[in-house]
């Protein structure tokens, strides 16, 4: 047995309403149906020469400006002494009615104080009623457009004030409500395309909402406009607007790339838009109503059928609920869009033939339409809401993940500089201490040193192995307190040997962080140019300036001893080692004899980067 999914149930529902919605307008038709012994589809009208012709009811009169009446007679027999009632369904633009020559209905006092199209039911007074012969006069009153009626009503009371009271809640609550909603869906649609101008679909089903709003509120309204011709025009060209942006509104969420095709239709409404406000302004109102008729529903019929079609075949590649709902709404319109073309050809039927429905397609439509694009943008926002939630839960948890990683790989990269600065260290020792204890050691056994010359390197070795602990300390990362070390250290060292260090650090400068690795390498540099001063220069002083420079710092290192060019090519001066330190440092090294006679060491280097934990 077939299990009944949610989905198929769901798309039954737009067809399920559609059917209820037809059948309570059907009810309505078959209410008019049951009265027709009642039903008056004929009048006598009485001619300004006094002649009488039979007219059949249903009939437009074109009016000359300014205004004409056009009067009628029905004669009938009351015999069941009843109370009796007129009900008329439709007229333009007003009446004027008498029986047995008494008015009972007097038409408005001014065209704009009047309800128009809206039904009337008059009460004949029981008084005036005669046995076998009654004249019923209507007089037709036109307001510089055109005089019409359509077929109306005449019985007992009883029988005719229901029948009454159902159209006139279908012809005036129910319009209201539905220009309300209309209204209401333009709006929001409106809103909803002005805050994403990338949905075009809500800008043209706005538009569409706003033209049967138009549409609707001929329905609706209480006096007539200032400018009749016109506002036909107007009421006319906002049918055309509507299928229109109806048209291009179901291409747009079809995805259906038909441009041309729109072009064509929107140039084919301009042309009769245009023909039709050139018989306006001619006044020849009868023309245009001719031209409404012959051009605007059929094309509107065709065009309705035409976005069925799209979306039956759209429904046949998806079959999504939304679909159905579009499908049915646009079929209800077409259904009563039929219809209303055969009260246009006076096609007898036993349905409603004397008034127009497809309005009434509307509100179904409205809803239907409407209804879909809200929970289209509702559930948009509820997938936005549970993406940027997924979103959210997956960033958390790559960042829990990275955050793990990174730790991973701080502590490699911690194991990593640990190895690479023991190695350092080992290097340096290995270069200079290590250098400097095989160097004195092979000295002692090729000549016997005296004790102070022993003692004079042995100070040396020492200076250099504080100097390589000094940069493992925190304190390695501070610049100035390392030289305040250095100089304490060297202070001794060079008082033995006589000679005198002149120490001079810029007052401007308070500390400059400095990793180890390269406070080292200034250090040792440093540490370079005394040693050579004692061992090469024959120098009585040394001077050591620190000072801000353009690029950073400059540090300088002068003697006055004998001078560059007569020690350089001694053996163990150096200077390749000391130009690999300031690069180390990325400074530049300049080593020269100043006019004043001496060496001079100039190191100009940086400011250095900030110091990051892992350095």
């Amino acid at each position: 047995m077939p299990v009944l999914k949610f989905s198929h149930l769901s798309r039954s529902v737009p067809w399920l309403l559609a059917l209820v919605y037809m059948l309570a307008i059907g009810m309505l038709s078959w209410q008019f149906h049951l009265q027709r012994d009642y039903k008056i589809s004929e009048l006598t009208e009485l001619l300004a020469d006094g002649q009488q012709q039979q007219i059949p009811l249903g009939m437009v009169r074109a009016i000359q400006p300014g205004g004409q009446q056009y009067t009628f007679e029905y004669r009938f027999a009351h015999h069941n002494g009843q109370p009796m009632a007129l009900f008329l369904p439709r007229y333009a633009s007003d009446v004027d009615i008498q029986l047995n020559a008494v008015s009972i209905h007097q038409h408005a006092t001014s065209f704009s104080a009047r309800h128009t199209y809206w039904p009337t039911l008059v009460p004949l007074p029981r008084e005036l009623l005669q046995h076998d012969d009654n004249q019923l006069q209507i007089t037709l009153i036109g307001y510089n457009r055109a005089a019409s009626i359509s077929q109306f009503y005449l019985g007992p009371l009883q029988q005719i004030e229901p029948l009454y009271q159902r159209f006139y809640f279908w012809r005036v609550p129910l319009m209201q409500w539905a220009w309300v909603i209309t209204v209401i869906v333009a709006l929001f649609m409106g809103t909803i395309w002005l805050t994403r101008r990338q949905l075009s679909e809500y800008g043209w089903i706005a538009l569409a909402f706003a033209t049967v709003a138009i549409y609707l509120e001929s329905f609706i309204r209480t006096s007539e406009p200032a400018f009749p011709y016109f506002y036909h025009w107007q009421f006319f060209a906002a049918r055309a607007v509507f299928i229109v942006a109806f048209i291009i509104f179901t291409h747009r969420i079809l995805n259906l790339k038909r441009r041309r095709l729109e072009q064509l239709i929107a140039g084919l409404f301009t042309l009769i838009f245009t023909l039709g406000l050139g018989l306006v302004i001619s006044g020849q109102f009868s023309n245009f109503v001719s031209l409404e008729l012959l051009t605007s529903t059929p094309l509107t019929l065709i065009l309705l059928g035409y976005i069925g079609w799209c979306l039956a075949t759209a429904i046949r590649r998806s079959n999504k609920t939304y679909l159905h709902w579009f499908l049915v709404s646009s079929l209800c319109a077409l259904t009563l869009g039929l219809h209303d073309v055969l009260v246009v050809l006076d096609i007898q039927h036993p349905l409603i033939r004397d008034f127009y429905l497809s309005q009434y397609a509307i509100l179904f439509t409205v809803i239907g339409y409407g209804g879909v694009m809200v929970h289209r943008m509702a559930a948009a926002l509820l997938s936005s809401e549970e993406l940027n939630t997924e979103l959210t839960r997956q960033v958390i948890k790559k960042t829990g993940e990275l955050q793990a990683a990174a730790q991973i790989k701080m502590t490699q990269d911690k194991k990593l500089l640990l190895y690479a600065e023991r190695q350092r260290i080992m290097a340096d020792m290995h270069d200079g201490v290590g250098g400097q204890l095989v160097n004195l050691l092979a000295a002692n056994r090729n000549e016997t040193l005296k004790p102070a010359e022993i003692s004079r390197e042995l100070d040396l070795i020492l200076a250099d192995l504080r100097l390589v602990l000094d940069a493992l300390t925190p304190a390695g990362e501070e610049l100035i307190s390392a030289l305040a070390r250095l100089k304490e250290r060297y202070n001794s060292i060079l008082k033995h040997v006589n000679i005198q260090l002149h120490w001079q650090i810029d007052l401007a400068i308070e500390t400059i962080p400095m990793p180890p690795s390269l406070t080292i390498n200034i250090l040792r540099l440093i540490q370079e140019a005394i040693q050579n001063s004692i061992k090469h220069a024959r120098a009585d002083n040394i001077w050591l300036h620190l000072s801000p420079a353009e690029m950073g710092y400059s540090l300088t290192l002068k003697d006055d001893g004998i001078g560059l060019n007569e020690h350089l090519t001694m053996p163990g001066h150096g200077t390749k080692t000391m130009q690999q330190r300031a690069m180390a440092v990325n400074g530049r090294l300049i080593i020269s004899t100043p006019s004043s006679g001496g060496t001079q060491v100039k190191l100009d280097f940086p400011t250095p980067d900030p110091i990051t934990p892992s350095e």
